[in-house]
């Protein structure tokens, strides 16, 4: 139970079965529970200072739960004592979610467990493509109001999370399996008591709470990519764990081979003798493509305890595995020619075995309507098995190649919890209180490449095979682990209290949060050779027997910039006013203050670098709500937020993206970003599960973090980091959500439309120095920045059929894939299309159902090009097409049963 105002939990309010003597009292979260027999009952709700409410119609079946989200509004001083509102079971739970988006304090977007369930999406990635305003990138990074993935933070269960990824400042949402989710709640502008540090969006993931009652349920299923199952699909000998997720140690660096300081002191006889103890794991085989599988199995209870404490706990398991063959060509162009000269042409195939399963467990003890302490526990692997194969030809020496790449990657998530709620009635005052741990390990164990090439007049594949130090590009095995441990705290008190007659209420809190990462990799590569050996086909080319002073030999890149350790120690403060002015008005307003030391130690040439900051920033937001009538709301926000350099970003270790052909490297003089944002929303809310916004926002930025291009030579380029003195980004969003009954009602009633849709503007203007000397003024997006974002849907649902269809369209406009430069322009990434649908079907008196899902039914080539006649569109003809992706569609079907 919640109120309506502001959505906080109302405690200690009674509820009743009208008729009976059967009640309760809502506790510490506003949860009641009131057993009955099964039947079609009303419940009569009051508190003091508050309308008496009535829920009809709530229909409870034999050993099922009925769940009712119930919202209460403040009774006014003119109002009459026995007026009481009247509602219905649907009709409250289908408006919760929406309710609190009404009454939260700034400008927020809440996806429900519901709207979860009725769509296809396997992981919180997939599902935050459907917020307004929202895309994603590469299936797991998110991109809000047209800012990429570094101006987003996240949050689970309350606590802060870190970049999972070691390359890049971004969190991977498809972490989480989208069975596990409660809710997400996405804001969009900032209050003193949510972490300071976004620009985009704050996205905060929930998982499943303890249940009321006991339960158990069950989900197996089954799919298949429709360009990938039957189809040949490249695999290669993993270990017996791959499953999983996890390697067994058969990739593993073998322990004959010493650590780095002495592996450089060893002789050519000492190398040869470990690389004849490599096993020769290199190759693949064609194998028929096979389905998809995925399996969810989750249970609770919730019973008395110790006299009549209340004991809850769920915990659940979900494993997805999918197979995908993809489509790619890559291109490169020498455009400081006259023609402009092909240089690279290359067809790709790439096969893909994604793995992501997850336990959840969770352990709730309410001591009292006023006390509660849990205990929340979850572990995730997710894992990329990836083969990629590359034919092509390179013109900058005049011949064809064929090439392929072999990477395991493996990421954990271990996540611990202990939070506790308290309400002290005396005081009127709730504290909360939250501590966690996090463990974030990602292993890429023997990351394997080898290139074959063939100049123009050969008659044979040669491998290439440096003579002297190893190559990443070519006969390289690249080892590599980062591990991230973090520690959070939190305690926040709430309490309300009156003033010249309005209720008003002031909160206060710390959050404390530090970090530690460590990064190593080892960079080993096969050198040698002759000319025979190396047109020997890659599974024959480092046998044994070819280990020899005259054959290969392994041997590393052994400079120290292959390593770095960093870690960070923020502390935080805040006091936050929410203010009510007659029964329109409403100013959420305070500071926080964010005190931010970060420290890196690594090495650029072999010499040390090392960067120790210590930032302090006052962080000021207000929220201004106007509420005109009972359904609509006004809303105009303005707040300070930072973003700050990652680890990675600030690291000068260099890392060659094997399908960028480019080198990635960091920038130890980053600076923090430091961002103004202003907001200004109208909200409709004419009827139970229906709504209506418009807005406008603006941010500028200064010193904002962007990635820059550099052109080394021909076909030799690398990507860093550096600010760019500033930018702005302004933008208008619309969504609704509205029953279709006003059509043709008693047929159209049971059809919802739900759409939203940006528009956004976004530039970054800096001054560069060309090669030439010559000043060059740069005007353009930032990267990853879409012009315009289009979601929307249709919903179907037949209560008494128990047939479910949800209908998704997902469309966002061209933006920046690659930053370029004067000589090779930006490559920007075409608007696709995405069309998704599901069909679900109760069975056996709602206890079993099954459920059909089919995700980018159109199939549409991922397209990225150079927009080289300037008009902002992808022409095949006056454009060159760098990448172009064809992923195809996939079904699935899966079946469920509830005990």
């Amino acid at each position: 139970m919640t109120d309506e105002k502001n959505g906080e939990t109302v405690i200690g309010a009674v509820v009743m079965v009208k008729g009976s003597t059967t009640g309760a009292t809502t506790d510490i979260d506003g949860n009641f529970v009131l057993e009955v027999a099964p039947g079609t009952y009303t419940i009569e709700v009051k508190y003091v200072g508050y309308q008496a409410k009535e829920v009809a119609d709530i229909v409870v079946e034999d050993k099922k739960e009925a769940k009712v989200n119930v919202i209460i509004g403040q009774a006014k001083a003119t109002q009459l004592a026995d007026v009481v509102v009247k509602t219905s079971m649907k009709k409250e739970n289908i408006s919760a979610m929406i309710t609190y988006q009404k009454n939260t304090n700034t400008v927020a977007q809440v996806v429900s467990a519901e709207a979860i369930r009725r769509s296809p999406d396997r992981n919180t990635g997939e599902v935050l493509k459907r917020v307004s305003s929202a895309s994603i990138q590469d299936g797991k990074y998110l991109v809000v109001r047209g800012l990429a993935d570094r101006y987003n933070q996240a949050t689970l269960n309350g606590a802060l999370l870190s970049s999972t990824e070691p390359d890049r400042k971004s969190f991977s949402f498809d972490l989480f399996p989208s069975g596990m989710i409660e809710n997400i709640v996405v804001n969009k502008a900032a209050t003193p008591d949510l972490p300071g540090e976004f620009a985009g969006g704050l996205i905060q993931v929930n998982t499943k709470d303890v249940p009321s009652k006991n339960f158990m349920s069950f989900q197996v299923g089954s799919g298949a990519n429709m360009q990938t199952v039957g189809q040949d699909f490249a695999h290669y000998n993993g270990g017996k764990l791959d499953w999983l997720g996890i390697d067994d140690g058969t990739r593993a660096l073998p322990s004959s081979v010493p650590d780095k300081d002495n592996f450089r002191k060893l002789t050519k006889a000492q190398r040869i003798e470990i690389s004849k103890g490599l096993e020769n794991n290199w190759g693949y085989e064609m194998r028929s493509g096979a389905p998809n599988a995925n399996f969810q199995a989750a249970a609770g209870m919730n019973k008395k305890v110790l006299g009549g404490k209340t004991l809850g706990a769920i915990a659940a398991v979900s494993y997805n595995k999918q197979n995908r063959r993809t489509e790619v060509t890559r291109t490169f162009y020498n455009q400081g020619t006259d023609p402009v000269e092909k240089t690279l042409d290359f067809n790709e195939e790439s096969y893909n075995e994604e793995v992501l399963w997850g336990a959840l467990g969770n352990v709730t003890l309410e001591m009292n309507k006023n006390n509660k302490i849990s205990l929340k526990g979850l572990y995730n692997i997710t894992s990329q098995n990836n083969t990629l194969i590359r034919n092509g030809r390179n013109n900058d020496y005049g011949g064809d190649v064929m090439a392929f790449q072999q990477a395991f990657k493996s990421t954990s998530f271990v996540n611990g919890q202990l939070a506790g709620n308290h309400f002290l009635e005396k005081a009127k005052t709730k504290i909360n209180w939250n501590t966690s741990y996090v463990n974030l390990a990602q292993n890429q164990p023997n990351l394997r490449r080898m290139e074959y090439r063939r100049s123009d007049g050969d008659s044979s594949f040669l491998a290439v095979v440096p003579s002297g130090l190893p190559s990443l590009a070519s006969a390289s095995m690249l080892y590599s682990r980062l591990t991230d441990n973090i520690v959070n705290a939190s305690v926040d008190a709430f309490k309300p209290f009156t003033l010249f007659g309005r209720n008003h209420t002031i909160k206060a809190g710390y959050m404390g949060q530090t970090k530690s990462r460590t990064f190593n990799s080892r960079p080993f590569g096969m050198v040698g050779g002759t000319n025979a050996l190396l047109t020997l086909p890659a599974n024959e080319l480092f046998a044994v027997q070819n280990m020899s002073d005259t054959g290969f030999q392994l041997n590393e890149l052994s400079d120290k910039d292959y390593d770095y350790s960093a870690s960070s120690l923020l502390n935080a403060g805040f006091v936050m006013l929410d203010n009510s002015f007659g029964e329109q008005y409403r100013l959420v307003w305070g500071v926080r203050y964010e005190n931010f030391n970060q420290v890196l130690n690594g090495f650029r040439s072999n010499k040390p670098v090392s960067v120790d900051r210590n930032v302090g920033d006052f962080l000021p937001s207000l929220n201004f709500t106007y509420k005109p009538t009972e359904k609509a709301n006004i809303r105009a926000c303005a707040s300070q937020t930072v973003i700050r350099p990652e680890f990675r970003e600030l690291s000068p270790f260099a890392f060659y993206d094997f399908e960028l052909l480019a080198a990635v490297q960091g920038n130890s003089d980053l600076q923090r970003t430091k961002i103004s944002n202003f907001d200004l929303r109208y909200e409709l809310y004419p009827r139970s599960g229906e709504m209506f916004t418009v807005g406008a926002f603006y941010k500028y930025f200064v010193n904002p973090i962007e990635q820059f291009y550099n052109e080394s030579g021909v076909n030799t380029f690398s990507f860093t980091y550096n600010n760019a003195p500033s930018a702005r980004s302004y933008g208008a969003e619309i969504e609704f959500r509205k029953r279709l009954d006003f059509i043709a009602p008693g047929v159209a009633e049971r059809f919802t439309a739900f759409a939203n849709a940006s528009y956004i503007f976004n530039n970054v203007n800096f001054e560069v120095t060309t090669g030439t000397g010559d000043k060059l003024k740069v005007d353009r997006p930032m990267q990853g920045q879409s012009p315009y974002v289009i979601n929307s849907g249709l919903q179907y649902d037949g209560e008494r059929s128990g047939t479910s269809i949800t209908l998704l369209f997902n469309m966002i406009g061209r933006r920046i894939f690659l930053v370029g430069n004067q000589e090779n322009p930006n490559i920007w990434e075409a608007p696709r299309p995405l069309f998704d649908m599901q069909i679900s079907q109760k069975l056996l008196k709602d206890k079993a159902g099954v459920k059909l899902s089919v995700t980018d039914l159109l199939n549409k080539k991922a397209n990225f090009y150079q927009d080289i006649n300037g008009n902002g569109t992808y022409d095949v003809t006056g454009d060159f097409l760098r990448i172009s992706r064809l992923t195809g569609t996939t079904v699935s079907v899966s079946f469920m049963y509830n005990l």
